[in-house]
């Protein structure tokens, strides 16, 4: 994906901030079990071996050169905490713009 983005990206805006949503395996399966929309690549995350520790894995290096990144963990947390957490760390840059300003080399 990154070979096939890059020589887009100058004409891109970089987001301020990327939310990464973690969940542990245990949480991901209880709300994939009350999920009306299953779809294979929804199942496939849990019946083909590896495919989720992949994705997973992923996301992690993605996140690692993100200077945006923000990792938020899900569990125990309804979808209105995680947009209430959201619009909070938003919020916060924006009232306080030079603690979040990026550092370029």
């Amino acid at each position: 994906m990154r070979e096939l983005i890059t020589p887009f990206l100058p004409y891109l805006v970089t987001p301020d901030a990327t939310f990464y949503l973690v969940s542990s395996e245990n949480s991901l399966k209880e709300r994939m079990s009350v999920k009306t929309d299953v779809k294979p690549d929804d199942t496939d995350l849990f019946d083909v071996p590896g495919r989720l520790s992949r994705l997973r894995e992923h996301f992690r290096s993605v996140a690692e050169t993100d200077p945006g990144t923000v990792v938020l963990p899900t569990d125990d947390h309804s979808p209105d905490d995680l947009a209430d957490i959201i619009v909070k760390h938003l919020e916060d840059r924006r009232a306080h713009p030079d603690r979040h300003r990026r550092r370029h080399p």
